[in-house]
């Protein structure tokens, strides 16, 4: 399947499983349309502006499909990033040799992100959470505080998805027999990339692991 239509796909799985709960939903339109402008990257920045966007019908639409266990774009959020690193990669290969990195080396063959990676970028999550709001106990669990950060608006719409991106693929890292693919740790990495961007924004100090 070509990139771009993966990342389409998934933007089709929310629509096909929510269509009957949103009448008139021109979601999928609307990501052909950025795809059109702009491929992969103009597909990327327009899922990301439905996530952060803070329109009340947006909302209405994602609290109506969680309401009935629907696919939501915040729960569909790692697989369209796998996508788009897909089409990121498939960018760079086709670019000639000397666009490489200084090395001489394709960038796109030289990333790699380890499972020791993953578990660094928890840490430091887990120690950034700390920063926003102390963890009722130590036995407090990652993702179900991000989730609560999220809802009280501790953490942006836009970075809740990010922050939980790097916490499944690190749990999937240690726990799950199949282990996460190549671009799925890509995925954590970029996640983790912005989180830091916007962490540094905020003022926050970034945990060195």
């Amino acid at each position: 399947m070509d990139r771009e239509a993966a990342m389409l796909k998934v933007i089709q799985d929310v629509v096909d499983g929510g269509k009957d709960l949103i009448p008139g939903w021109r979601l999928l339109e609307n990501a052909k349309e950025a795809a059109m402008r702009g491929g992969p990257e103009g597909l990327r920045r327009y899922y990301e502006r439905c996530l952060n966007s803070k329109d009340l019908k947006g909302k209405h639409v994602t609290a109506t499909l969680q309401q009935h266990g629907r696919k939501t774009l915040e729960s569909e959020y790692l697989k369209f990033m796998a996508a788009y690193e897909m089409a990121s990669k498939s960018r760079d290969l086709r670019q000639p040799r000397s666009h490489a990195s200084g090395s001489g080396v394709n960038v796109a063959m030289q990333a790699e992100v380890s499972a020791d990676e993953l578990a660094r970028y928890r840490r430091c999550l887990d120690r950034l959470l700390d920063q926003i709001k102390t963890r009722q106990s130590q036995d407090e669990k990652l993702v179900p505080r991000i989730r609560q950060l999220g809802r009280s608006r501790q953490i942006p719409r836009k970075i809740e998805p990010l922050m939980l991106t790097v916490a499944e693929i690190r749990n999937a890292s240690e726990h799950d027999r199949n282990q996460p693919s190549r671009d799925e740790r890509l995925a954590a990495k970029h996640a983790w990339d912005a989180i830091v961007q916007w962490a540094s924004n905020q003022g926050l100090q970034i945990p060195d692991g």
